[in-house]
């Protein structure tokens, strides 16, 4: 489970610490909290139930798992809540998500360097990967500041990448399912092999076989 927006194992701190776990703004599993949230919600729009559409890949199995959880599990904890499930192709459902025709999405996001920005960049106002259209100021301020004024400290770099995960945390703009993982088994005569979390994921370069 994404515990926030950058993935574990992309980049360290000068002191071992890893960012994502410096960034983490808390999120937690609260289901008797979420219903309380939703009850007051329909309140407010003044209806006693809701559906809602999430968008994923046809082409992704994985998608459609996720899917299928996010469904059961909001269904049985929000009563009123029906969950419909609308599988397209990644180029559709790319056009779909630019063009904000969706309700909910489901969108996954592969970095290209062990820096947050690779990450923190997909959410500024005028980011074209900010499907949302979402327009947070302490978000905008946060991102620039350490593209900025902290480009070469990657500790004050940090501070302001906390910052910018709790901008979006605090209003639920953006919300982190899962970190894709894989597990895979490697012939114990081959030495020099290098696994990255992001970018070339396996990297042959310096491998050789006993």
């Amino acid at each position: 489970a994404a515990t926030a927006l950058v993935p574990s194992g992309m980049e360290k701190l000068p002191n071992g610490q890893d960012l994502t776990d410096y960034v983490a703004p808390g999120y937690t599993y609260d289901p008797k909290k979420a219903a309380q949230l939703f009850k007051s919600g329909l309140a407010e729009i003044g209806k006693n139930s809701l559906k809602l559409t999430i968008t994923a890949d046809s082409d992704n199995p994985v998608g459609k798992a996720a899917v299928d959880y996010i469904k059961e599990t909001w269904e049985s904890a929000l009563p009123g809540l029906t969950v419909e499930e609308k599988f397209v192709t990644f180029k559709q459902r790319l056009e779909d998500t630019k063009n904000q025709n969706f309700d909910v999405a489901l969108v996954l996001w592969g970095g290209d360097y062990p820096e947050g920005s690779t990450f923190y960049g997909l959410f500024p106002s005028d980011s074209a990967y900010n499907y949302g259209k979402f327009s947070n100021a302490d978000y905008d301020a946060a991102y620039q500041k350490a593209l900025t004024t902290d480009a070469l400290d990657p500790v004050a770099g940090a501070d302001d990448y906390k910052a910018a995960e709790k901008a979006l945390y605090d209003e639920a703009l953006y919300n982190p399912i899962y970190f894709h993982s894989t597990k895979a088994l490697q012939n114990p005569n081959l030495t020099g092999v290098v696994y990255n979390a992001i970018g070339l994921q396996v990297d042959f370069t310096y491998a050789y076989k006993k």
